[in-house]
């Protein structure tokens, strides 16, 4: 899905498609390639995403949370996955700009990473 949206499209004259407004007089002159048709943009080598993708990941810290913890360890687990996508998405700055907020019940949001200001070393994604 990153790369979905990755080429932009652009539109290619003179094939078969829709009639191009542009060229009007020349289809009543009897021109035939008075046609356009949207295709996708060669890609140039080293281009990267227009603009980055934004994902917003949100985890609950709610003290259920924190309650169940000495049974299953769920906090243990949500605290190891924050970690885990911090460091998968290390070095994908250009293709996607992300931020973690964390949510306890009584705050409506908590920022623990925000957007465009990714930790840069392992002490700051701990």
């Amino acid at each position: 899905a990153a790369a979905a949206r990755q080429k932009e499209r652009v539109w290619h004259r003179g094939q078969e498609g829709e009639l191009d407004e542009n060229r009007l007089v020349d289809a009543l002159a009897g021109e035939a390639a008075v046609f356009k048709r949207r295709a996708e943009r060669e890609s140039r080598p080293g281009e990267a995403l227009m603009r980055p993708k934004r994902v917003l990941f949100l985890f609950d810290t709610s003290a259920s949370m924190y309650r169940f913890n000495g049974m299953d360890g769920r906090l243990r687990r949500t605290c190891e996955a924050s970690v885990m996508l911090m460091e998968a998405l290390r070095g994908f700055e250009q293709k996607f700009d992300y931020a973690i907020y964390s949510h306890d019940g009584d705050d409506v949001l908590n920022e623990l990473v925000p957007f465009g200001a990714p930790p840069a070393d392992e002490k700051e994604r701990l």
